[in-house]
């Protein structure tokens, strides 16, 4: 799954998960995005407790399931779903890179 926007805001996601208590030089901001409450946004009706991407993650984990982010600042974030144990190869095409590029 990719989005067109703005790609993961590194800045906001590790000040957030730094007022959590939370190492933020220990995992890299693709990673940080899943903790329990972490937002950056002001919580409403609709978004912004944190629960989200964590609830996420963990339904995932519970059916074998593990997610990668990759994002670009100003451009996407890209979460690709991989089966428990199947990384994304080295060597695997990157679709919008390729796209963006024919």
């Amino acid at each position: 799954m990719e989005d067109d926007g703005n790609g993961l805001d590194a800045t906001a996601i590790a000040v957030q998960a730094a007022a959590t208590g939370e190492d933020v030089s220990a995992q890299s901001v693709e990673r940080l995005v899943f903790l329990p409450g972490l937002s950056t946004v002001a919580p409403g009706d609709l978004a912004g407790r944190g629960v989200g991407l964590s609830a996420v993650e963990f339904e995932l984990k519970a059916v074998g399931y593990d997610v990668e982010v990759f994002s670009k600042p100003g451009e996407y974030a890209r979460f690709v779903l991989c089966p428990r144990g199947v990384s994304r190869p080295e060597n695997a095409v990157d679709f919008k890179e390729a796209r963006d590029h024919a």
